[in-house]
């Protein structure tokens, strides 16, 4: 999977740790979130890096973890073993880097919006509808 492969689309890539209980809320609600963004005609990929603790962040992620995560919270979207690339990606742009954190990017691929923590996604979803409709 290349990132260059979403261009085009909306892309929200997620940050997570498996152990993580704010990180579990956001796959929860993942497919939620896709499905009113889809029904608006805004497409919105998203792609999870994930960690298999957060004792362990630069650990590698099992297959069987990756699986067993999409299975669970029923994912259209890739998940990826995470290997320490998200919390370098995170914390190079974050001051404070945190689980979960997720990055929002444009169709043209350039980065609009990134953040840590999770409640619901009602903000990243007002997020891309303010950049689609400024379009």
């Amino acid at each position: 999977v290349r990132l260059h492969d979403f261009a085009g689309q909306y892309l929200l890539i997620d940050i997570s740790a498996v152990n993580c209980p704010p990180c579990r809320s956001m796959a929860e609600q993942e497919p939620a979130f896709a499905e009113r963004m889809s029904a608006d005609s805004i497409n919105v990929e998203m792609v999870t890096l994930l960690a298999p603790s957060l004792s362990a962040v630069l650990s590698p992620t099992s297959t069987e973890v990756l699986t067993a995560w999409t299975e669970e919270y029923q994912l259209d979207g890739p998940v990826l073993a995470y290997r320490g690339y998200g919390y370098w990606l995170g914390n190079d742009a974050l001051e404070t880097f945190a689980y979960p954190t997720w990055i929002l990017v444009a169709p043209d691929l350039t980065v609009f919006e990134l953040g840590t923590g999770f409640s619901n996604f009602d903000g990243i979803e007002a997020s891309v509808r303010a950049h689609d409709a400024s379009r």
